[in-house]
């Protein structure tokens, strides 16, 4: 019988991989958290080559620009051109998977851990400074924030909601020592070793958005990306601001950034009664 583990079937010389576990789908990929084997898979979703360029090339390019710039990126296994199966369905390729460990147990960067904990507030900073370096070298950004930032509008216009939960959606933190249950020879990693210490920092999402587009559609394409990149680069630098540290962003330059420059201002009070447990 097939399990999580890599085999083949009918011998087939082909690695096939299925994927099980909670499912979860994203705007880039489908998820798989397998809690049983330590593992979390990703394949790229119908639509995720409308965001990303779906290519296993590219997938290197970008854990390795994330490694260069220590950003402290999850493990990353990119096995390109490999089939999967899942839900019962027939074996099928896909361009590439992601195969990670499940770090847990951990949390998403809460507003909580940037209000009472100086050191997340000095790794967003870094971040965010590392994210304008890479964006001008190589015009690719880095997305931390994930879909979090659509969802802003909604609690912080309604005049009810007097608190609201914030999380940098691509950004974990570690609850505890975290262990891994397979061997990862790549990173020079034995299973049963720590993967992270109690409070490290892990960027989970080691794909990045691709501005280099051409054409009418990848114009298209290129600029609600930016437009998306101005947002959360906005509601990041926003946070940081309140914090007392210098913004190296100018919130005026786009429509789209004084946009988000105002919802901040209105959400941050709320993410504080929030994390302070008022409202």
């Amino acid at each position: 019988m097939l399990s999580a583990e890599n085999q083949s079937t009918d011998n087939r010389p082909e690695e096939l991989i299925v994927l099980n576990g909670d499912r979860k789908s994203g705007a880039e990929h489908n998820v798989w958290l397998d809690r049983v084997n330590g593992l979390v898979r990703k394949i790229p979703s119908a639509f995720g080559k409308v965001w990303q360029k779906m290519h296993p090339d590219y997938a290197e390019r970008d854990f390795g620009i994330q490694r260069e710039s220590e950003l402290s990126p999850a493990i990353t296994e990119i096995k390109p051109y490999i089939d999967v199966s899942y839900a019962g369905r027939n074996r099928e390729r896909v361009n590439y998977l992601l195969n990670q460990p499940a770090y847990e147990p951990s949390h998403p960067l809460s507003y909580a851990d940037i209000l009472f904990y100086q050191k997340f507030r000095e790794y967003l900073l870094e971040a965010m400074r590392k994210g304008r370096e890479i964006r001008e070298k190589y015009n690719i950004g880095l997305d931390l924030l994930g879909g979090k930032i659509v969802k802003l509008f909604g609690p912080v216009l309604d005049p009810r909601r007097k608190s609201m939960p914030a999380e940098i959606n691509n950004l974990l933190v570690a609850d505890d020592v975290i262990i891994t249950k397979k061997d990862w020879p790549a990173f020079g990693v034995k299973k049963g070793e720590p993967i992270a210490q109690k409070g490290d920092i892990i960027l989970c999402d080691t794909r990045m958005y691709d501005f280099n587009r051409q054409g009418f559609t990848g114009n298209a394409i290129k600029k609600v990306l930016l437009a998306g990149q101005d947002a959360q680069d906005c509601a990041n630098w926003s946070l940081l601001e309140h914090f007392g540290l210098k913004a190296e962003f100018d919130f005026e330059m786009t429509r789209v950034r004084r946009m988000v420059r105002y919802l901040m201002r209105l959400a941050i009070p709320k993410m504080q009664a929030y994390a302070e447990g008022v409202g």
